[in-house]
């Protein structure tokens, strides 16, 4: 028997740990899909390149200008095996599909040196503090893969059913306010250099 589930992530946005003990569940390392698209700006100069970020970003929240987005979606799927009047989880897999969303920044050749180097800084500092974004859903796919393999066996598939999926959503959860940490800690990626003046990561 099958059963799946999936559920969309928007990150920017411990570990639940059931009482069970530890299965012969079969689980296998996420599956990870990275996706990255951009959206072009252009300007000679910082300001320039900021007012084309705060027109033409991805996002925009409560009147804030958020320069990079990422995305992930997790799925999991697990089969039973069921003996008798019990049944237990017998596979775990996950996947998880990461979409980035980035500035391009047309002709960087042609800006001054000064400008290039600031952009280019700036883009790997943005580069940085997303990978971490994506880091943590793919955590929660691999936490969602151990905890469910760990659940007990149950008197009925339906039951098992319930509870792993409980167990991956409340996961899930804990995650959204890992990203939501990581952010005010980061503050959006500024301190750690993802900034142009007043541009915010998300």
């Amino acid at each position: 028997m099958k059963a799946f589930f999936k559920k969309n992530i928007i990150t920017c946005l411990s570990v639940a740990i059931s009482g069970a003990i530890m299965s012969d569940a079969s689980i296998a390392a996420p599956r990870v899909t990275v996706q990255e698209y951009q959206y072009t700006v252009s300007g000679r100069t910082l300001d320039e390149i900021k007012q084309a970020i705060s027109e033409q970003a991805p996002l925009k929240n409560d009147g804030n200008n958020f320069s990079a987005l990422t995305k992930y979606d997790i799925g999991w799927n697990y089969t039973f095996d069921k003996s008798g009047k019990n049944c237990k989880i017998d596979t775990v897999t996950t996947s998880v599909v990461v979409t980035h969303n980035f500035p391009k920044l047309q002709n960087v050749d042609l800006l001054d040196m000064t400008t290039k180097t600031e952009w280019e800084r700036y883009f790997a500092s943005l580069q940085t503090h997303e990978k971490k974004h994506a880091d943590l859903g793919i955590e929660a796919a691999g936490e969602i893969e151990k905890e469910i393999a760990k659940i007990k066996t149950q008197s009925s598939c339906t039951k098992l059913a319930i509870e792993a999926n409980n167990l991956a959503r409340r996961i899930i959860s804990d995650y959204q306010n890992k990203n939501i940490d990581y952010d005010k800690e980061t503050v959006h990626g500024m301190l750690q250099g993802a900034t142009l003046s007043s541009f915010r990561t998300f």
